[in-house]
């Protein structure tokens, strides 16, 4: 019985090893890792953060549309990251506890990666060795494993060979079935939260769909390209859900016209240089020592960006199946990857390639880092290095493959464990979610937030030293609560991760951060930076440098070896809802920079569209009835008519109501939200509904109801064709 399981399944046991191996550590003890960026950790700042809102959302059977602790509310489902409706994380992160969900997500993400492109190179019939080296070779590719800090990346990522087996599918045997099951495996790359990763491999895909069809019957290329169109179309209905808000949010931000061509191409480049990374992905140096941290990305690029690391046997098997393909055995699905590959890898060079021009054209010109086609060009290197493998293994004695499978096997994976098992670091989850010493100075609840100067600590270590040996020194700048940090302790946060600031919030950082200057290691903080803090109902300040400005007092400060942070108390900020009889008309942001610095926030408020109201003096009282996510709730009593202010972001989707009653809300004091109220005793209830979600549930529920109907009616053909395909009846 064991010698059959050995030599029937021996594949799956090594994939599952393999992986169960290098994620087991973070399992016992439940484990995070912790790998630093430039000034913060991308996974503590923003994805950790996110799927712990996630979890807490499907705990309590809502979806979360708005986070009012960041940014004075944020619409974080919209901005896309979290991966709320990819239908593992529903599983994982809805039945698990956190400090489980998150090792299980690496486990099921790398083991999804690895067992699909199993699938596909035995798909394509290059043999039982050649699709267990491509399965591990792809999980513990450059492009996964330099990204374990980015969740939505790697489980974005981690569905490629997975689509590409199925758009195999459709080609074959071109009906609605397979072109379905293509589209839901594109719609769960979206959903997955990382949709550039969508837009990259919809244009590689769209090539290797072309040259494949011209290969094999040219009659036909009109039809095929039609019906890849659809897919992707249908695809984009059934992820509406999460396109609509996102396209809702990408309108209103800086990047509402895309990213400047110039700044895109120039800002994270990847010279053709960082190809020999294929070879040593040290070779040019790491970021784990800080030997590949300057912050010259115009220059440099950045690290985990531009490594293409496959381990040394598929690169060198890759020759082997070019060899192979051009000069003895032509292959059309081969040489259509071929071609994949090659647009791959010059649209991955940006400025260097001579296809930079598309970069001034949607979908490119929206995303940063044109380097992220190397994860497509790693993918489909190792499609023609199985295509090697294949051929290399067709030429030994069969009485010595066993051998051959052993030497390969063990090889690559003791190549590919040698250089990244040390890498990333790790940490208990729960120690890095106890609060840092600083947040237990603050006072928490809904009425105060909390400002963090920019520091640059972080920076100071991650540039020269990396991690390595460096894990106290992260641990302590946790001190910094600064975006999206403050929400593993509950505290409210002025600012927030910027992946698609709103151009209100970016005005309103610009003019705040051009207020604060730096001098001799003391910190002044001009009027009009004051204001905008007192404004937005900032109470706490932390500053890696002592304040200089009058209003705030000192409240503690935290040291370790040379570093430094202080806990400042601003005086009298204003709370989250106010009242106001007196303002001024605002036009234009140069009218808001003027009038910033002249105002008294607590007396006058500036507001937008409003210009001929009389107001005079008058007296009021504000009760707060109930503050949460998406809604906040007041009882107001004045007894002059009055402008009410709540310091929450002016977002589409956002109704007031004044005594049952829709009333009109104006933007305010750049980034809040302000009604007229009358004279008297009054209810006033913000609510979120955004018509970009409602839209986006219809769409995506009425699309899943389709293809989920059109599958049943087919007898469950699919998931027959499911079980011919991925369960191992014969290898």
């Amino acid at each position: 019985m064991v010698k059959k399981i050995l030599t029937y399944y021996w594949p799956f046991l090594v994939i599952l090893i393999v992986i169960f191996a290098f994620f087991a550590r973070l399992f016992i003890p439940p484990s995070i890792f912790v790998t630093p960026d430039f000034g913060r950790s991308d996974a503590l700042h923003s994805n950790l953060t996110e799927k712990l809102i996630l979890q807490k959302s499907l705990k309590s059977l809502n979806v979360p549309l708005w986070e009012d602790s960041i940014g004075q509310g944020y619409p974080i489902f919209a901005e896309g990251i979290m991966g709320f409706f990819y239908f593992p994380n529903l599983i994982i992160f809805g039945l698990l506890p956190f400090n489980f969900a998150i090792p299980t997500m690496y486990a099921f993400t790398f083991l999804t990666s690895s067992f699909s492109m199993y699938y596909l190179i035995k798909k394509l019939k290059l043999g039982i060795l050649a699709a267990t080296i491509s399965g591990i070779s792809f999980a513990f590719s450059a492009s996964m494993i330099l990204h374990v800090q980015h969740y939505n990346f790697i489980q974005s990522a981690s569905l490629l060979p997975l689509l590409i087996l199925w758009l195999l599918n459709f080609l074959e045997k071109k009906n609605a079935t397979n072109a379905i099951i293509c589209s839901i495996i594109f719609s769960q790359v979206i959903l997955a939260g990382f949709v550039q990763i969508f837009a990259y491999i919809t244009i590689i895909f769209f090539v290797f769909t072309i040259f494949l069809t011209y290969l094999r019957e040219k009659q036909s290329l009109q039809k095929a390209v039609t019906s890849y169109i659809a897919i992707v179309l249908f695809s984009i209905t059934l992820s509406a859900i999460q396109i609509l808000p996102s396209y809702e949010l990408t309108r209103l931000s800086t990047r509402n016209s895309g990213v400047d061509t110039k700044s895109l191409l120039e800002a994270f480049p990847l010279s053709p240089k960082n190809y020999f990374t294929f070879l040593n992905p040290f070779i040019l140096g790491k970021t784990s020592d800080g030997s590949y941290n300057s912050t010259q990305w115009s220059k440099y690029g950045v690290y985990w960006e531009n490594t293409s690391y496959i381990g040394l046997i598929p690169f060198v098997f890759y020759f082997v199946g070019l060899y192979f393909l051009f000069f003895k055995r032509k292959n059309h699905i081969l040489l259509a990857v071929f071609a994949a590959t090659i647009i791959a890898i010059l649209l991955s060079l940006g400025k260097y390639s001579p296809l930079h021009i598309a970069y001034s054209f949607p979908p490119l010109n929206y995303f940063r880092v044109p380097a992220r086609f190397i994860l497509l060009v790693q993918f489909l290197t190792l499609i023609t290095a199985a295509y090697g493998i294949k051929f290399f293994v067709d030429k030994i004695p069969k009485r010595k493959t066993p051998i051959l499978k052993i030497i390969l096997v063990l090889f690559m994976t003791v190549n590919l464990y040698f250089y990244w098992w040390n890498y990333n670091p790790i940490g208990k989850t729960k120690n890095w979610l106890m609060p840092p010493e600083l947040a237990n100075s603050i006072e928490r609840g809904e009425n105060w937030r909390l400002f963090s100067i920019d520091s640059k600590q972080w920076n100071s270590v991650f540039t020269t030293k990396g991690w390595r040996n460096q894990d106290e020194n992260y641990y302590f700048f946790r001190n910094s609560l600064d975006q999206n940090l403050n929400l593993l302790y509950d505290i409210s946060q002025f600012s927030h991760f910027e992946t698609l600031p709103t151009r209100r919030y970016d005005l309103q950082n610009l003019i705040l951060k051009n207020s604060i200057t730096i001098k001799d290691e003391k910190i002044n903080i001009a009027q009009k930076a004051k204001n905008i803090l007192k404004q937005s109902n900032v109470r706490y300040l932390i500053s890696p440098y002592k304040i200089a400005s009058e209003g705030f007092s000192q409240i503690k400060s935290v040291n370790k070896d040379n570093f430094i942070f202080y806990l400042y108390q601003l005086e009298n900020p204003n709370s989250r809802a106010s009242l106001y009889y007196d303002y001024k008309s605002v036009r234009t942001t140069g009218q808001y920079t003027s009038l910033l610095g002249e105002i008294d926030p607590v007396k006058t408020v500036l507001i937008e569209k409003v210009e001929n109201l009389e107001l005079e003096n008058g007296m009021g009282l504000i009760s707060t009835i109930r503050i949460e996510n998406g809604y906040q709730s007041f009882k107001i009593t004045t007894d002059k008519p009055a402008i009410f202010v709540v310091s929450n972001s002016p977002y589409p989707g956002w109704e007031a109501i004044i005594d049952s009653k829709k009333t009109t809300i104006y933007p305010a004091n750049i980034n809040s939200q302000a009604i007229i109220v009358p004279q008297g005793e009054h209810r006033v209830a913000f609510e979120y509904k955004p018509k970009s979600f409602i839209i986006g549930l219809i769409t995506s529920s009425v699309s899943y109801i389709f293809a989920l109907v059109w599958l049943a009616r087919r007898k469950l053909k699919f998931l027959n064709r499911f079980i011919n395909t991925f369960l191992p009846t014969h290898l």
